[in-house]
């Protein structure tokens, strides 16, 4: 029991309660190539779930 209490502890950040997540529905199209210079820089490409996202918010938003 104190060993799920010691992780929930852990896993708040230090700064504050809650983390700002943008949610990529919302995003403009500049905050999105924002996020995939940060994506293709940190992960090392555009494999991960959160990229195919952002990649396919941008196609359908370039199409408007």
């Amino acid at each position: 029991m104190a060993d799920a209490d010691k992780k929930e502890a852990d896993s708040k950040p230090p700064g504050g309660d809650k983390i700002k997540r943008d949610k990529v529905g919302r995003m403009s199209l500049q905050e999105i190539d924002i996020a995939l210079e940060k994506v293709n820089k940190h992960m090392g490409g555009f494999q991960s779930r959160y990229a195919r996202a952002l990649l396919s918010r941008k196609r359908f938003l370039q199409s408007q």
